[in-house]
């Protein structure tokens, strides 16, 4: 045993695989063979310039958690509709964020067949077409915040706002592992939910036709590669899973619910550094008074992906979630 190796202490579990890896494989060829005409990266890029309408706020104000506090309320209005951009520009940078440090590094362990159960090249196709899409959602929401900046007169300093907070989660759940193995294993749970339930998010936004065209048609383009991932990821964490000794599946279910909580509740630090930045009074009564909110943490109700795939695995009635 390689301290350390996540493939040899895998080796070492007794499993009973409960699921024909053919019936996975077929699903992920299915999918790999549909990339070259559905992946967005496939399509033409938006007119971001032309489709902008200047009248119209960038982020709904339905997804603000103090909408109906009474300092917002009585803040100026050129005030509301700039932390509306803000918003808008902070969830471009935290999606990007997400990407680049949850979604791509799972998949590249995923590439490199980190992982017992992924070592088929049919498995490996459908993770390198994924990190393609990924890497070019990373600049679809650049591209979008850049045009929402010069259209609005604004400099995004993202400098400003901390890390999302389903980052800072699983850096402090690596942190506190003690192997690499469990790290690799957090990582992939924490990219299994996103990849699972970023659909929910997404579908808030590119539904809403108040907001700007360009941002709801720039999530809605994400949203469709996503239905893709969701399917991918779920069917490679079941020929993952059935890998497992008791001590990584432990480790695995564990991950689950808290990577959800991360997903998919509003980030108060986050909106605290916008109201502060942008000048607005009571900030510590508007934060703290939504703090003291039951369930207003909440920004996704939507998690039947997840529930889904924690049935398929025989796993939901161990996980710490209330699924209703």
């Amino acid at each position: 045993l390689v301290v350390g190796s996540v493939r040899c202490v895998y080796e070492t579990a007794t499993h009973t695989p409960t699921r024909d890896a053919a019936v996975e494989l077929a699903i992920l060829d299915k999918i790999a063979s549909t990339w070259q005409r559905r992946a967005t990266v496939k399509k033409p890029e938006l007119d971001l310039e032309g489709l902008f309408q200047p009248e119209l706020p960038d982020y709904p104000i339905t997804l603000v958690p103090f909408r109906g506090h009474p300092r917002f309320v009585e803040a100026p209005e050129e005030r509301k509709q700039a932390l509306l951009s803000w918003a808008w520009m902070a969830y471009n940078r935290n999606t990007i964020m997400n990407e680049e440090k949850i979604a791509n590094p799972a998949f590249e362990l995923l590439m490199h067949a980190r992982f017992p159960g992924t070592d088929h090249p049919g498995i490996k196709r459908t993770v390198v077409q994924a990190l393609v899409d990924e890497n070019y959602h990373t600049l679809m929401h650049l591209n979008a915040t850049l045009v929402t900046e010069r259209r609005r007169g604004l400099v995004f300093n993202e400098s400003l706002l901390p890390d999302s907070l389903a980052c800072r989660m699983l850096q402090a759940a690596r942190a506190r592992a003690a192997d690499a193995w469990e790290q690799d294993l957090l990582t992939l749970a924490y990219a299994v939910v996103a990849e699972i339930s970023i659909n929910a998010y997404l579908n808030l936004l590119s539904k809403d036709q108040s907001i700007q065209p360009i941002n709801r048609m720039t999530t809605e383009l994400h949203n469709r590669d996503e239905f893709s991932h969701a399917l991918v990821i779920a069917e490679i964490a079941k020929s993952v899973y059935v890998h497992m000794n008791d001590a990584m599946r432990e480790c695995f279910i564990r991950a689950l619910p808290e990577a959800l909580r991360g997903i998919a509740s509003s980030d108060y630090k986050t909106w605290r550094a916008i109201l502060g930045h942008l000048g607005f009074e009571h900030v510590d009564e508007i934060i703290g008074d939504l703090e003291g909110q039951t369930g207003s943490r909440v920004l996704v109700r939507d998690y039947s992906g997840l529930k889904h795939l924690a049935s398929e695995l025989g796993i939901l009635e161990r996980m710490d979630f209330e699924f209703a």
